[in-house]
């Protein structure tokens, strides 16, 4: 269904806004206009309670990967509350974090490979002589999606610290 949106969709990815007269939010399901079924969204997280979008973005990523974010208007008053303790940070290169307390971040290690990976995907696509043949279409999708893996990185990594 997000195929048939009319973005301005070019191989390097699109996107296109919505505003409130654009699409309708029911039961927490997203309609667009011109639209019958609603978007399949996966939910990274539930929006606060009693808020309504008031914006809509949906994005082509260059991998082909499509996200939607949502804009709302949060009146919850989000305020920490102050606390006495204080910890320091040290950022390093064996390990990616020291705090004061004596915890420890391992660095990702898959960083070196995916680098190793992307150079010789590049190279790949370097070598492709028309722009326009499919070859060149799947080599750019390739590095377009070890790009995807560099900078999203996930796992236990991302939901743990």
């Amino acid at each position: 269904m997000l195929n048939t949106l009319i973005l301005r969709k070019s191989v390097w990815g699109g996107s296109a806004e919505f505003t409130k007269a654009a699409f309708s939010w029911k039961d927490g399901q997203v309609y667009l206009a011109k639209c019958a079924e609603p978007l399949p969204i996966r939910w990274s997280r539930q929006l606060p309670p009693n808020c309504v979008p008031s914006t809509i973005t949906v994005k082509l990523e260059p991998s082909g990967r499509w996200s939607v974010s949502l804009r709302v208007n949060d009146t919850r008053d989000l305020r920490l509350k102050p606390t006495q303790k204080q910890v320091g940070v040290d950022l390093g290169i064996t390990s990616l974090l020291t705090t004061t307390d004596g915890d420890k971040v391992a660095n990702p290690k898959n960083l070196q490979k995916l680098h190793k990976k992307l150079r010789l995907a590049q190279k790949s696509l370097d070598r492709k002589p028309d722009k326009k043949s499919n070859n060149y279409h799947k080599a750019r999708l390739k590095v377009a999606k070890i790009h995807a893996k560099i900078k999203d990185p996930g796992g236990e990594f991302v939901t743990n610290y």
